[in-house]
């Protein structure tokens, strides 16, 4: 406790004294009205953890409200009667006599409409007529009021899939309000990990590593604010969540290039590893010039240690995750993002002149050492601006390299010489016989 010599009041000027001590006066004998008259409308009590009765209160009609939404959605048995129906009403096309069988059935509306009315309720949410609508055959003027009972039947399974999915994500949602938090995320992929077989068999010690770089990617591509939480429909509406349940339909032959493959992860966290010479499980910038993915310049090395969270100037996994991910996939708007707060060395909100310069030199040198000969500083500054339209000649912007879709050509050109290799040379690359 604060105890004070004197009245704290005297140090306050005589008039805010007084229209202090009012307001202090006022809140003293009417705090309740004190409080709804200043707090602003957007304001949310925060329940506390000791309302037992209140959290429960909410917990069971949460779980109310989940149980109506699994009520709503088909199950296998539902899935596979559907598709009896469809193919009791299809109809065979005799076009494309070559394709297969099951994409030689047809419906048209009226068959359409059949399948509907003999379904239930349940089903019928599935078969609208704006779903016939949307999946009428394009390809030629016989099959227009068509639609392929293989794109209806994928259709309902995607759907179907998404519903289970978003229940699933709900069901981590703690405070109900549409976000997953990191904490939440990850429990839910703690929990997916010994669902997927080729995850199944991961080793103990090397899941939370696995885990981290899952968490990595969905907060880095989802979350550019950094506000710490994901909107559950943003994860179901991008590509991130398909690729991790790709991970569980690959079986033994997972694909290479997907960030969530057991076999990824480890590669990555090899990566890590081999550049840890000093075993303390940080990277210094010495140690992280070496990335063996690139061929990165000491000075883009230097900004991301400058702009990064990094301990006592050493850099963690989660920080060389975000790296790797934007390194790897540059032309996405949020690593253009994370790049280019990097390259705007004078904190100016552009690329200019001198940022072009802070960069290509390094980029120059590593060029010499290599015997080749380094294209001038006027060249490459005339390159990168007619490459990215801008407002202000000279002055490239955040919204203006996104827009571009370029930004990952002009970042890879400053800070990776392969990058630029591969640039200065494409031309030759294109005429050379595959």
């Amino acid at each position: 406790m604060v105890v004070f010599d004197s009245d704290p009041m005297e140090s306050i000027p005589p008039p805010e004294q007084a229209l202090t001590r009012q307001i202090y006066a006022k809140w003293k004998s009417d705090g309740s009205s004190m409080e709804s008259e200043q707090l602003p409308s957007f304001y949310r009590r925060i329940m506390p953890n000791d309302n037992v009765l209140q959290f429960r209160l909410l917990e069971e009609a949460r779980g109310m409200a989940l149980s109506k939404l699994n009520a709503k959605i088909l199950d296998n048995e539902e899935i596979q009667e559907l598709w009896n129906l469809f193919q009791q009403h299809a109809q065979s096309s005799s076009q494309n006599s070559d394709a297969k069988a099951e994409e030689k059935h047809y419906l048209t509306y009226k068959n359409y409409s059949t399948i509907r009315r003999a379904s239930s309720p349940k089903v019928q949410a599935y078969l609208r007529p704006t779903t016939f609508l949307a999946l009428i055959c394009t390809e030629n003027a016989r099959d227009s009021n068509l639609i392929r009972v293989a794109d209806l039947f994928n259709f309902v399974v995607r759907k179907v899939w998404l519903e289970r999915t978003r229940l699933a994500l709900s069901l981590y949602d703690l405070e109900g309000n549409g976000f997953l938090k990191e904490a939440d995320l990850e429990q839910y992929i703690d929990e997916l990990i010994p669902t997927i077989d080729s995850l199944a068999r991961m080793d103990p010690d090397f899941k939370k590593f696995y885990v981290c770089s899952v968490l990595r990617k969905f907060f880095f591509f989802l979350d550019p604010g950094k506000q710490g939480k994901i909107k559950i429909t943003r994860v179901l509406g991008s590509t991130l969540m398909q690729e991790l349940m790709d991970v569980r339909e690959s079986g033994e032959k997972p694909d290479k290039k997907n960030w969530f493959t057991l076999e990824a992860s480890m590669d990555t966290y090899n990566d890590y590893l081999s550049l840890d010479r000093k075993r303390n499980g940080l990277l210094s910038r010495e140690e992280f010039v070496h990335y063996p993915k690139a061929s990165l310049t000491e000075a883009f090395v230097r900004r991301v240690y400058e702009e990064c969270l990094t301990y006592e100037g050493e850099m963690d996994y989660k920080t060389f995750l975000d790296v790797v991910l934007a390194l790897g996939n540059k032309n996405e708007a949020p690593a253009v993002r994370f790049l280019f707060r990097i390259l705007d060395v004078n904190h100016q909100g552009a690329i200019d002149r001198q940022t072009i310069y802070y960069f290509y030199k390094d980029i120059q040198k590593l060029l010499l050492m290599d015997n080749v000969h380094p294209p001038t500083f006027a060249d490459v500054v005339a390159e990168i601006f007619d490459m990215v339209p801008s407002r202000r000649y000279g002055w490239i912007t955040l919204p203006e390299l996104i827009h571009s879709r370029l930004g990952g050509t002009v970042v890879g050109l400053l800070i990776d010489k392969d990058c630029f290799l591969a640039y200065e040379f494409r031309e030759q690359q294109l005429a050379s016989p595959t």
